[in-house]
């Protein structure tokens, strides 16, 4: 797990940081042309969070 990881999980919660396979769903567009290889998928569960998550983007 990495820094980034860590703060996202702190934040979410374990449960919703996936990472690994548990991310298969979002590492392609809906047309299944562009593919990505993301660090982690944040899911967060209300706005307070979403806040949370768009602040430790912009610190990093």
């Amino acid at each position: 797990m990495t820094d980034l990881t860590a703060a996202l999980s702190q934040i979410l919660g374990a449960p919703h940081v996936l990472t690994g396979t548990d991310m298969a769903p979002w590492i392609s567009d809906w047309t299944g042309q562009y593919h990505g290889e993301p660090l982690a998928v944040a899911r967060p569960a209300d706005r307070d969070q979403v806040a949370a998550v768009l602040r430790l983007a912009g610190a990093r």
